[in-house]
Order: C-alpha cells, then sequence, then structure tokens
C-alpha cells in the first residue's frame, strides 16, 4: 500500500467514547471506528449492527472487525449525519423519515433479538438529559 495515497482524517464523535476516522485511499473512503476505549459499547454496537440488519433499512456495512483491537471498518456514506444536513426547510422531511424508520424497526425486530442490548433505564435518560444540558446547549448558545 503506498502511503502517498491514504489519508485519515479525525470525525468528530460526539460525546462518546470511541474514535471515528475517515481513511481515504485513491478514491475509496471506510470509515474506522475506534472502541479501544469502551469496550461495552464495541459490543452495543455489533449487537445492533445485527439487529439492524434483519430490518428493511439502509445501514453501512461492515467490512471487518478487529476483536483484539475494538476496531471496525465500515462503509463510508459521506458527511450526510442528521445534525449536518438540518435545515429548517426539511426539518419536518427528515423527522418523518426518522419516525418511519423507527416504526419499520419495531415492526420487524423480533424481540428475542434483543436480549443481548443492554437495557435502557431512567438513569440511562438522566444521563443524556444532563449531557445535553451541559455540552449541546451551551454549544449552540441556547438560552
Amino acid at each position: 500500500m503506498n502511503s502517498d495515497h491514504i489519508h485519515l482524517e479525525k470525525i468528530e464523535n460526539g460525546l462518546s467514547n470511541k474514535l471515528i476516522y475517515r481513511k481515504t485511499e485513491k478514491e475509496n473512503t471506510i470509515i474506522i471506528i475506534d472502541f479501544s476505549r469502551d469496550i461495552e459499547e464495541f459490543k452495543n454496537f455489533l449487537n445492533v449492527y445485527e439487529i439492524l440488519l434483519k430490518v428493511n433499512i439502509s445501514i453501512p456495512k461492515i467490512y471487518g472487525v478487529n476483536q483484539q483491537q475494538y476496531k471496525i471498518y465500515m462503509q463510508d456514506f459521506g458527511n450526510d449525519r442528521f445534525n449536518k444536513i438540518y435545515n429548517k426547510d426539511n426539518l419536518y422531511k427528515l423527522l418523518k423519515l426518522a419516525v418511519d424508520n423507527i416504526i419499520i424497526i419495531q415492526n420487524e425486530t423480533n424481540l428475542k433479538n434483543l436480549k443481548n442490548l443492554k437495557k435502557y433505564t431512567f438513569k440511562d435518560l438522566k444521563i443524556e438529559l444532563n449531557e445535553f444540558v451541559t455540552y449541546y446547549i451551551p454549544n449552540k448558545k441556547i438560552l
């Protein structure tokens, strides 16, 4: 592999402990997710991925998993993250798409497939709400 044709770009990971990179080699790009700082999140990611594979929605393909380094190599869908493409003109369209996908997942998911997932608790909700208030609101300068 010629190093002149390889570029590694760090991608914003929000409040997560995982590190996300985009690897560019010539015209091809892949996403590398490094979970070495949170092994539980690595396991949860793979569990959710297995569940979503069985549902009729589009998700990035996993090309490879390094179990020793807790890294996942996957398809790059580009920069079309919800918070990047959001604007007032298409908010309804994006929210409707999100809700439609949640309905598809709920209708097609077998409850047996969910047994490996960590149960979402009220404590988890409080932690996420605290992160929202502590980080998102000040970052967006919301009063």
